[in-house]
């Protein structure tokens, strides 16, 4: 990456962290936070108000993760691919399953619950991945939900 003290610029980022979400290259305010942790959609796996950001394993069901980070991981590259294919106008995939279902709080959940919620995003995103990008989704919004102009 670079200096310190410039910005960097990258195509992809992997940062593991556990379960420390506040990364150090996200501004405060880049995501949306309540109740001490970050907003998400999709299966927790898009917070709100950064794009192209993507959470694996940050909810996960009581268990074995290994094979659940698995699942997230084909998802977000799904996800990506989408984000390709909109092209430079941009996509606002986090709006998109905002619009659809409530957020997700919740770090430890039953696998059921889980399942329901992996499912309902393949669902979705399959119903996206069909759909005309002319179609169009909006442009992203801001942690604060207002959209980007």
């Amino acid at each position: 990456m670079g200096h310190p003290t410039q910005p960097a610029v990258a195509d992809d980022v992997i940062y593991a962290t556990g379960f420390d979400v506040s990364p150090p290259f996200l501004a405060d305010g880049q995501i949306a936070w309540r109740s001490g942790v970050p907003v998400r959609y999709a299966g927790g796996i898009l917070p709100a108000g950064a794009e192209k950001l993507y959470f694996i394993g940050l909810i996960a069901p009581r268990g074995p993760q290994i094979p659940r980070y698995g699942v997230q991981t084909k998802l977000a590259a799904r996800m990506i691919a989408v984000h390709t294919e909109a092209g430079p106008q941009g996509l606002a995939l986090t709006n998109y399953f905002a619009n659809l279902r409530q957020p997700e709080l919740r770090i430890d959940v039953l696998r059921a619950v889980w399942d329901d919620q992996m499912a309902d995003t393949e669902r979705l995103l399959s119903a996206l991945e069909t759909a005309p990008v002319s179609r169009g989704i909006g442009r992203p919004a801001t942690a604060s939900g207002r959209t980007k102009s």
